[in-house]
Parts: C-alpha cells; sequence; structure tokens
C-alpha cells in the first residue's frame, strides 16, 4: 500500500465514522408509528360520520377508493397509523431525565428528535436509536437564542400525517386521513378536536418563568400516577356507553331521558319481588 492510500484509508476512517454515527443517531424517514393517536383520548372504536369521507385502498390519495362514507353513517375504526414525515427539533438545554417508562438521562447540547404529538403536552420522540416519551411539546418553535430558564428548546416542530383503517356496515375496509369528519373519535367528547385545539400543547420542560408556589413540605417523589383513577370514576357515578347504542344514546341527556321513563317500571318490579319474598 503507497503512502497516498494510507493517508485516504485514514481519512476515510476518521471521517466516515462520524458520519455513520451521526446516521444511527437520527431517525429514518418516513416513521411509522402503528396503532397510534396524535391527541389525547384518540380512540378506535365506531365512528360516525358528520361530512362525507373517502376510504382508500391503500394510504395514499392516488390509489384505488374503497367506498364512500356519507354523513350519519357509522363504521369501525380499526387500527391506524401516525406517519412522521419530517421530525421535529428540540436542543437540551439543561441536564435532565427525560422518557415515561423507559427513561433516559439527557445532557446540553444533544438534540431530540420529536416524531408526533400524543396529547396532554407529551411527544413521541427519538433519542440514540430509540423512542421515548414526555411532555416536551409546544405550539411552536422558540425564538433563537430561546428565552431564559427553558430546559429545551424547540427549534423546528415535525410533520406528520395520521391514516385510520375503517370498515363501513358492509364489511369493505380501507384506509382515510379523514379522520376530523368523524365524531366519537374522542372519548372524551362526541367531536375531533379542530386543528387549532389539537396544537395547543403544555410542556413541563418549556415553562417561562412561573413561580413555584409548591410548599417545601410537600413531597410527590414516590408518586403514582392513575393510583387512585378507577376507584374515583366509581365515585363519580360515571357511566361508559357501550358504542354498539351510540346511535340510539348519543348523549347523556338521552341516556338521562330514557331511564327517567324506565325507573318507575323497575320501581314497581322491585316491590312486586320484595312483597314475594316477604309473603
Amino acid at each position: 500500500m503507497t503512502l497516498t492510500h494510507a493517508l485516504l484509508a485514514l481519512l476515510i476512517a476518521v471521517l466516515g465514522a462520524p458520519i455513520q454515527f451521526e446516521s444511527q443517531m437520527k431517525p429514518r424517514m418516513p416513521f411509522f408509528d402503528w396503532g397510534s393517536c396524535p391527541f389525547e383520548g384518540c380512540t378506535y372504536r365506531r365512528w360516525r360520520a358528520v361530512q362525507p369521507a373517502t376510504a382508500w385502498a391503500k394510504r395514499d390519495h392516488h390509489s384505488s377508493v374503497c367506498f364512500q362514507v356519507k354523513p350519519g353513517e357509522w363504521v369501525e375504526g380499526i387500527t391506524g397509523v401516525v406517519i412522521t414525515i419530517r421530525p421535529g427539533i428540540s436542543k437540551v438545554l439543561s441536564p435532565m431525565m427525560l422518557g415515561d417508562n423507559p427513561s433516559v438521562r439527557v445532557s446540553p447540547g444533544e438534540v431530540l428528535y420529536t416524531l408526533h404529538y400524543m396529547g396532554e403536552g407529551y411527544d413521541l420522540f427519538w433519542f440514540r436509536g430509540r423512542t421515548y416519551s414526555d411532555q416536551i411539546a409546544g405550539d411552536k418553535p422558540d425564538p433563537d437564542p430561546p428565552p431564559q430558564d427553558p430546559k429545551i428548546q424547540i427549534v423546528s416542530r415535525p410533520q406528520y400525517v395520521w391514516w385510520a383503517k375503517i370498515k363501513n356496515g358492509k364489511g369493505q375496509i380501507g384506509w382515510t386521513d379523514q379522520t376530523d369528519r368523524f365524531t366519537h373519535v374522542d372519548r372524551f367528547a362526541f367531536r375531533l378536536p379542530s386543528p387549532d385545539t389539537m396544537k395547543k400543547k403544555v410542556s413541563r420542560h418549556n415553562r417561562r418563568n412561573e413561580p413555584d408556589t409548591m410548599r417545601p413540605e410537600y413531597d410527590f417523589s414516590a408518586a403514582v400516577r392513575g393510583l387512585t383513577a378507577a376507584r374515583y370514576a366509581q365515585g363519580a357515578n360515571i357511566a361508559v356507553i357501550d358504542p354498539k347504542v351510540l346511535d340510539v344514546f348519543p348523549d347523556s341527556t338521552t341516556v338521562n331521558q330514557t331511564l327517567r321513563a324506565l325507573a318507575p317500571v323497575l320501581r314497581r318490579q322491585r316491590r312486586r319481588a320484595s312483597k314475594r319474598r316477604s309473603a
């Protein structure tokens, strides 16, 4: 091997390693997050169309049309996928732990590649070859230089699309990205939030100069999220409507009206049963 070849090999080894390492650090695009939803409360179940919608054979508007959905028609939301076209970039400014099971320690200067919004201020993000989720979302990029005291600087937000696989009453199955034309997609409401509402995010890592009003004697370091949620739901007298009867009972008013009409009948039946037992 000549001296020129040796120097060339050394140059490739020195410059090639960082390039390969950097490529491993970034997520490949497009990124597919199967079975996920891009906002809180999103669920796959029976949906009702409020506007005309189209279902395609593939996740592509140029593919053949499987069927059309008319307003008032019910479909089954089977599953879906959030496809990230371009990741967002967030820079770490302070050392911290990120991620809710699993977690990871990040240091100033490191980059987080955000993939899509998940709800309640959470982003799915890519770091060192794997995905995590935490409350690092924001409405828009931060200025450069960033404001005082942020832990994370949002440089850009991700670009992504959401496709859902749906089935109509005839058993036909197709893909649609027109999910905003259906109700009952959000289990916390009957109508899918508008795009402006979905963009409103709260991040615990980007709060600006908020006063700390927590008393020093309060310690939540050992707190467990959702520990009493089921107990609260029982005490709050919450009833979940079966999706199969949502066309008959679309809201709490309809349910209560029906129950009030049935209540006298049920009470009479109980009184008769009580008399028979005591006789």
